[in-house]
């Protein structure tokens, strides 16, 4: 008797890969909330964090069966590998979806990923049905810019720039997607085209999607298309040793704020990856007033360096650049908010969580510790105030 003939036909595997803000998220809950409910689709989730503010996105969005896996580490080939592979494992053999879903972090590189589930296709347990890269307008600009560079110092015979994470996620996807197509500028539009009109191997298929809509030609298998996939190889000099820093740092403490009324606040530094991750997570009870968020969100957009806490005009010294910003928070007896902040914007939805409120800002850090200190001071005064806006004015539930 043939062992393979016993084996259960192998499941779909999409790994929606690209930079942090692109959308990667929305387009997943997109397809958990418009899937067949008897259908029962797995997640596999990677975050910087434990705090799961975007598993809490798609818990919230799924219809019908459902299962979202959340993996902390900012990096599923590295910093949470064996908790990735502990996952996969036991969703292959055990809980076997009709289709997986993989998010790694903005900031992870997808191609160990790839090497890992072509080994279990190999053994007929899944399919890798694609790799797919969303970039944004703004992102495309700049992965342009930098592939121009690159070729311009490679014929000058000087030295090229500093590879991107960006770059390594778009090379090794199959399937390249303009998102928020909607916001692109001409000039971002022709630079997606350009990137990819230049990528080699050719891609499957490039399209671009709007309020997270995916298209369906994205999601057809490899081999339902006239070109063949190529994926590229990991690249196993990416992560420098220091970036790698497999181990991380944790740091969690209890603040008391006598101003928000009974109960604590949690806050946790999370250091890995040559980042650092300040999250916190309040009592259900405590109500924020969402605008005055709103507009911190605003005077802080990500990607320009964050102001001291003691700058009351947004004219101290620069610190810490921040890079991702994103919560859920409740803004009255009957309203919950997820706001974030993202590059080129901000954006708020109504929410269905309930359970507690959360915030978690991922920083590039300064090398000086005490400007790190001074930005989570700043950002932890705008949540007093928002606090203390809604204490003063509880029938607003802005």
């Amino acid at each position: 008797m043939n062992p393979s003939a016993a084996l259960p036909p192998p499941f779909p595997v999409h790994v929606l890969t690209g930079p942090l803000g692109v959308g990667k998220t929305t387009a997943i809950a997109h397809l958990l909330g418009t899937k067949a409910e008897e259908e029962r689709w797995a997640v596999i989730l990677n975050e910087f964090t434990e705090t799961g503010i975007d598993a809490l996105t798609l818990a919230a969005a799924a219809r019908g069966a459902y299962d979202v896996r959340l993996v902390p580490g900012g990096c599923l080939c590295c910093a949470s590998e064996l908790d990735f592979t502990r996952t996969l494992v036991q969703l292959v053999h055990e809980q076997r979806p009709v289709r997986l879903l993989v998010e790694p972090s903005g900031i992870g590189h997808p191609a160990a990923i790839a090497e890992e589930l072509l080994q279990h296709e190999a053994r007929g347990h899944l399919q890798l049905a694609g790799i797919i890269c969303l970039l944004d307008g703004l992102r495309a600009q700049r992965l342009w810019a930098e592939w121009q560079a690159t070729l311009e110092a490679e014929a000058a015979g000087s030295t090229p720039p500093e590879r991107s994470v960006e770059r390594d996620q778009f090379e090794v996807a199959d399937v390249v997607v303009l998102s928020k197509a909607d916001m692109a500028t001409p000039e971002q539009r022709a630079a997606f085209a350009a990137l990819a009109a230049a990528a080699y191997p050719a891609k499957r298929w490039v399209g671009e999607m709007t309020q997270g809509e995916l298209p369906a030609e994205a999601l057809l298998p490899r081999g339902s298309a006239s070109r063949p996939t190529v994926f590229l190889p990991a690249r196993p000099t990416l992560h420098a040793a220091a970036q790698h820093d497999h181990g991380g740092r944790d740091e969690a403490m209890a603040l008391n704020w006598p101003t928000a009324g009974e109960g604590e606040v949690v806050r946790r530094i999370t250091r890995r990856l040559g980042r650092v991750g300040v999250s916190w997570v309040f009592p259900t009870s405590w109500v924020f007033a969402k605008l005055p968020l709103l507009r911190f969100l605003e005077k802080h957009p990500v990607g320009a360096a964050d102001a001291g806490a003691g700058d009351a005009h947004g004219t101290a010294a620069a610190t810490c650049t921040v890079e991702r910003a994103k919560g859920v928070v409740r803004t009255g007896p009957y309203a919950w908010w997820s706001l974030q902040a993202f590059a080129g914007g901000v954006g708020a939805r109504e929410s269905q969580w309930r359970l507690d409120s959360r915030l978690e800002v991922m920083f590039l850090p300064s090398a000086d510790e005490a400007r790190l200190t001074e930005a989570i001071a700043a950002w932890e005064q705008a949540l007093q105030q928002s606090l203390a806006v809604a204490s003063a004015a509880p029938v607003n539930l802005a």
